[in-house]
């Protein structure tokens, strides 16, 4: 435990509980009758922040990139797919062996 900065006592709950005069206890015991331990001040929240120009610009941005998606989602439907021209075409690169039997 800290005192102004100084280690006046070390060691597990339990046995700084024993005895009833240590700094612990006296402490313990001063948080105890204010109803624990106190925060100080809470903040407040600035109500100076413009939330309603916040979540207009995000709802501006949101309908920009869903624009931006659906149009490439249309583009990409509309592309063909266009035979290569340095490969013909095949089944995954596979080679059937066909023989004809009379």
């Amino acid at each position: 435990m800290l005192k102004e900065g100084q280690l006046v006592e070390q060691g597990f709950r339990h046995t700084l509980e024993e005895c009833s005069d240590s700094e612990f206890c006296q402490m313990a015991a001063i948080q105890d009758s204010t109803g624990g331990f106190q925060l100080g001040k809470e903040e407040q929240e600035d109500s100076t922040v413009p939330l309603g120009a916040i979540f207009e610009q995000q709802d501006t941005e949101k309908q920009e990139e869903l624009e931006t998606i659906t149009s490439d989602i249309f583009a990409l439907r509309h592309q063909s797919i266009a035979p290569s021209t340095f490969h013909p075409l095949t089944l995954g690169n596979w080679m059937f062996d066909v023989s004809l039997t009379s």
